[in-house]
């Protein structure tokens, strides 16, 4: 089965949004709502789940019986980081294969394409751990403790990640069970814990899209409108 957890647990409180950005809305929509209907729409993905913060559980319970997506099945507590809600997702798919295949993506990726997820999935044929990402338009730089440029590696051989990030359900599930044995463990995505825990393992990555952009400032919500409608 091709699986989906959709991570909405953010509350917005370092940017200083007034509700969770993915409660905002652009195009008539909802930020999760968009998030989520790309992925119902899309013919190879069967079982999707909602990760929450606790406070906006009913929030999120409203949206999905106003839209009645068939394949969502709920959803689930996160916790209080992007590393805990996504071991919540694993946690709640652990009775399924350890073949079968486990997207993860940020509800702050409205634009996300039918495009990138098949072409995540395919990659996943071949992989156990797939990234999915663009190379950086601009020049990327290494400084070091004070702001002196110490390197300045090729673009070419940069990749700017995104989502959705795709794994075999056994790989990202021992992945996150090894970084629970460590401590102050941190990775800011999915394919950074098993790059960690499990360096044997190859990441491929797949191509990416421009319009794939994460919501971080409300300014963001007009060019997805413009994006959307164009």
């Amino acid at each position: 089965m091709n699986l989906l957890a959709i991570l909405a647990g953010g509350v917005g409180a370092r940017m200083g949004w007034v509700i969770p950005k993915q409660f905002y809305s652009f195009a008539g929509r909802t930020v999760l709502e968009h998030s989520v209907q790309i992925f119902e729409n899309h013919p190879q993905v069967d079982k999707i789940v909602i990760v929450m913060n606790s406070d906006y559980v009913d929030d999120a319970k409203t949206i999905i019986k106003r839209n009645n997506w068939p394949k969502v099945a709920g959803v689930i507590i996160g916790g209080s980081n992007r590393y805990d809600s996504s071991a919540a997702a694993i946690d709640y798919y652990m009775g399924y294969s350890a073949d079968d295949k486990l997207l993860i993506h940020d509800a702050a990726r409205p634009l996300v394409s039918t495009q990138v997820i098949s072409r995540v999935l395919q990659a996943l044929d071949k992989y156990d751990a797939v990234n999915v990402g663009v190379t950086p338009s601009n020049t990327i730089v290494e400084i070091n403790e004070n702001r002196e440029v110490v390197a300045s590696p090729k673009r070419a051989n940069l990749i700017s990640c995104q989502t959705p990030q795709g794994f075999r359900l056994g790989v990202i599930s021992k992945a996150y069970e090894l970084a629970a044995k460590e401590a102050n463990f941190s990775a800011t995505d999915d394919c950074g814990v098993v790059a960690q825990m499990l360096p044997k393992v190859k990441i491929f990555v797949a191509q990416g899209d421009i319009k794939n952009k994460k919501l971080t400032n409300p300014e963001d919500l007009a060019i997805f409108e413009y994006f959307f409608k164009g």
